[in-house]
């Protein structure tokens, strides 16, 4: 921030963004203080985040079927939010589903059932494609797990086959990914009208903006729309929209923080990843799999600097255990 070319009051409130950077070792601290406790308040963790999500999650099928009107919601039939937050953690929740269908034979029944519906409301409800590739990146993930190196690798040669029998089954998403080569074209023509044509015109607009004097400590907090002229108020370019942000997370720090910033963020979550393998498998396995849908998330979104997004990976990494168990010793 002391750097920073914007104003107090905007780096201030882009620092608050990242408020759940703060709270993940406030919330650690007491749901992991006891070791003899920290397994049964992990699990309430994860099943409070469960328990509200399905509350949009029943929203989500109501609004599809019309029975409540969407209640000036964002996002197409996506609960309460915006059909990127939601079709990310929907990703995960599915995820988990499919995971305890081969985990937990008993109810496979259950499992399987509840693994159909999320994947009907992931693919043919709610058209948030970040969600849908994320997912689709998880299948080598629980295949690996289960069946094996050689099934993984059949998984990963078939992505591009489940990719399009998803899209041509569902119109909705036929039409998503028409309008995304459509946005494409008119990105290469230089036209920035809409949707992916935005998105990667930020991209190559935050890089070219970049200078060599940047790159190591970046431009400080809150810069990015203040350097970028893309206020409410002042765009950079005629054809852009106002943003406060490039729609990439490794960009965003990259552009306030500099390779610096940058790399701490990618440590984090390295570190999270290694802390990890000190929980028990299945939690390791699903605290991996969450990085994975994070971290491609962020390629496409600001997913730290998003309120609902920000807050579901620092709930989750604390509900899965990626934390070291030996911290109170160290903080004694």
């Amino acid at each position: 921030m002391s750097w920073s070319p914007a104003p107090w009051s905007d780096a201030l409130r882009n620092l608050w963004k990242y408020r759940e950077l703060i709270l993940f070792p406030a919330i650690a601290s007491v749901i992991l203080k006891d070791e003899s406790t920290a397994d049964r308040w992990q699990s309430r963790l994860l099943l409070g985040f469960l328990a509200g999500f399905s509350i949009a999650f029943v929203t989500s099928w109501l609004r599809w079927l019309g029975l409540i009107s969407d209640l000036g919601f964002k996002g197409a039939f996506a609960g309460f939010h915006g059909r990127t937050g939601y079709s990310l953690m929907l990703a995960f929740v599915t995820y988990l589903c499919v995971d305890r269908c081969f985990a937990d034979k008993r109810r496979l029944p259950i499992w399987l059932v509840a693994s159909l519906i999320c994947l009907s409301n992931l693919f043919m409800v709610n058209d948030g494609r970040t969600g849908q590739l994320a997912f689709l990146l998880l299948i080598p993930w629980v295949t690996l797990r289960y069946l094996g190196a050689r099934w993984s690798l059949v998984s990963i040669v078939s992505l591009p086959l489940i990719l399009s029998v998803s899209v041509i089954a569902v119109p909705s998403n036929m039409d998503r990914f028409n309008a995304s080569f459509e946005q494409w074209e008119s990105f290469q023509e230089g036209k920035a009208n809409a949707g992916d044509a935005l998105r990667l015109t930020y991209w190559s607009r935050t890089i070219e903006d970049l200078k060599s004097d940047d790159l190591l400590i970046g431009r400080g907090t809150g810069s990015y729309r203040f350097v970028n002229g893309r206020s409410k108020h002042s765009l950079m370019h005629e054809a852009l929209l106002p943003t406060d942000n490039p729609h990439n997370e490794f960009l965003m720090i990259l552009s306030q923080q500099g390779l610096i910033g940058l790399g701490m963020l990618l440590v984090i979550g390295i570190l999270h990843w290694r802390v990890s393998s000190l929980s028990p498998a299945n939690m390791q396995w699903h605290v991996k799999g969450l990085l994975m849908v994070f971290g491609f998330g962020c390629l496409f979104n600001c997913m730290l600097l998003d309120n609902l997004e920000g807050h579901f990976y620092v709930l989750m990494v604390v509900a899965f255990g990626a934390v070291p168990r030996h911290y109170r010793a160290m903080s004694d």
